[in-house]
């Protein structure tokens, strides 16, 4: 598969803070232009092979990825910060250059062998391996070449993410056409390689073990019904720009960060689904729910400027401004449900859907070094009448 991207994003952004009592604390207006474009290939080669003895098979399969993203920011900003009153103005006038590139190799082995006669076993092995470049200048205005020329090496950044994963496991199944069930243990071993080479040296090595259990089962309840419950564990690694130590600075009432210390993140899920069909009378009623669980999960870090603070000899974080970060956190955990129920209405000779759903979710944050939850509930609901009067 290939995708292009080529973008041409304008904002401008017009912000106001104050305090409880009505005072200002700073206003801003920015106006910034983003052009860039990337691109996207992946591909996947498989084989299988089915062996004589039934239910013995292997297959192998190769898939490598490359992507490429680069894009040019021009940042036009003019500020005013208040204290006791007194208006101060800063302006910002400055082009930022980023450049993402990099490839991904994994490979799959599976082989299964049939135990009695509703059995079987699968072995699996994947490594992969992941590499991202990110490269970011920053350049300031010069006013006597009327150029982009200034190389601003605080705001200046290359960084490398190496990613190495060999996963490995087993998994049982036995059923037939009216009852499966599956469960299966993965051992996997990470390794994170990061290495900053601009405008500073540094390298940070990181390797996770991890054992990941997953579960399915389904069973048919009758000729019109049938119920399928899922379980699984995951891991996600963060990307290469949250792991980009380079602050960025294009809305100056909001700066962030990335951060090289993150951890990787490890979440549990289950799920599943109901579905009852009568197709005579053109009846079907739907019911899905899903939950998940995340240990070191990456959230944000926000801190609030009670004082002008230097951050770097060209960035200061004015009073009221915020900088935030990415950090991990434990605590999070979402559910969500969906019910959908259709049925021909022969009065209008339609068919009446009606769909039902909910959504909660519970988000750590950290806010001025003080933990918070975010708590977020939501309720949908909708009918839709698909007419089959005639042709």
């Amino acid at each position: 598969s290939f995708s292009y991207q080529n973008n041409d994003i304008q904002n401008t952004i017009s912000g106001i803070q104050t305090q409880q009592n009505g005072d200002l604390i700073s206003e801003t207006e920015n106006r910034n232009r983003t052009t860039g474009n990337g691109y996207n290939f992946n591909n996947t080669l498989l084989y299988r092979h089915s062996f004589g003895k039934r239910g013995r098979s292997i297959s192998v399969g190769i898939t490598t990825g490359i992507n490429d993203r680069n894009s040019q920011k021009d940042v036009s900003a003019i500020s005013t910060f208040y204290k006791a009153g007194i208006p101060t103005n800063d302006s910002l006038l400055q082009q930022q250059l980023a450049d993402t590139k990099g490839y991904n190799l994994s490979g799959n082995i599976s082989y299964t062998e049939p135990i009695g006669k509703r059995g079987q076993l699968q072995f699996s092995y994947n490594p992969s391996f992941t590499k991202s470049d990110a490269d970011q200048r920053t350049w300031a205005f010069d006013n006597t070449t009327d150029k982009f020329s200034i190389l601003d090496t605080s705001l200046s950044n290359v960084f490398i993410n190496e990613v190495t994963t060999h996963r490995g496991g087993v998994t049982y199944r036995i059923g037939d056409r009216d009852m499966n069930l599956n469960i299966g243990l993965d051992a996997q071993h990470t390794t994170l390689d990061n290495n900053q080479t601009y405008p500073q040296t540094g390298n940070l090595k990181k390797t996770f073990s991890n054992l990941l259990p997953n579960a399915f089962f389904r069973k048919k309840l009758s000729d019109r019904s049938n119920i399928r419950i899922f379980y699984r564990s995951s891991t996600n690694n963060p990307s290469v720009n949250q792991l980009q130590n380079v602050i960025n600075n294009t809305n100056p009432l909001f700066l962030n960060t990335g951060n090289p210390e993150l951890e990787q993140t490890v979440s549990n899920r289950v799920g599943g689904r109901y579905t009852y069909t009568n197709s005579r009378k053109g009846n079907s009623f739907f019911v899905n729910f899903f939950a998940t669980q995340s240990d070191n999960f990456i959230t944000n870090a926000t801190y609030t400027a009670f004082s002008d603070s230097v951050l770097t000899s060209t960035v200061t974080l004015r009073e009221g401004a915020q900088l935030s970060k990415p950090v991990n956190l434990n605590g999070y955990w979402s559910a969500n449900t969906m019910f959908t129920y259709s049925f021909p209405f022969k009065a209008l000779k339609s068919n009446l859907t009606f769909n039902a759903g909910g959504n909660f979710s519970k988000t750590p944050g950290i806010i001025n070094s003080v933990s918070n939850i975010a708590r977020n509930t939501t309720w949908s609901g909708g009918m839709i009448i698909a007419s089959n009067i005639s042709e």
